[in-house]
C-alpha cells in the first residue's frame, strides 16, 4: 500500500530532471487552423472588452460564446492530434503571434463571427 502511494510520488520528483520532448509543428487542417484562428481572435477582443477598449466594443460581446468556442476548438484539436496541455501551449503561442496587431483582428473577426453563427453557439 505504502508503495503505491510513493510511486507517484516519487514519478514527480524525478520528472524536472527528464528533458522534455522536442516539440513537433501539428499539421491542422484548414478547418483546424481557421477554429483555432478565430478562438484565439475572440480571446483576445474578449478581453479587450473586459477592459473596456472602444474598438473592442464596437464587437457584440463574446465572454461566454466566444469562450465556448475556444474550449470546443481546443478540446477538439487535442483529441484528434493527440496533444497534451503542454503541446496545445506551444500551438496557441505559435498561432497567438500571428494576431498581435489590433488590424488584423478587425481584418478577420467578420469572418470569425460567421464562423460562430454557424457553429450554433
Amino acid at each position: 500500500m505504502i508503495i503505491q502511494i510513493l510511486a507517484p510520488l516519487l514519478m514527480m520528483q524525478a520528472a524536472p530532471n527528464a528533458a522534455p520532448a522536442p516539440y513537433q509543428p501539428v499539421n491542422l487542417n484548414a478547418q483546424e487552423r481557421a477554429s483555432l484562428r478565430c478562438s484565439l481572435t475572440f480571446a483576445l477582443i474578449s478581453a479587450r472588452q473586459d477592459e473596456g477598449n472602444p474598438e473592442a466594443l464596437q464587437w457584440p460581446l463574446l465572454e461566454d460564446r466566444g469562450q465556448e468556442f475556444f474550449v470546443q476548438t481546443i478540446a477538439r484539436i487535442m483529441q484528434n492530434h493527440n496533444l497534451d496541455n503542454e503541446q496545445v501551449g506551444k500551438l496557441l503561442g505559435e498561432h497567438m503571434s500571428q494576431l498581435a496587431s489590433p488590424a488584423e483582428l478587425e481584418t478577420i473577426m467578420p469572418a470569425c463571427l460567421t464562423l460562430l453563427e454557424t457553429s450554433g453557439l
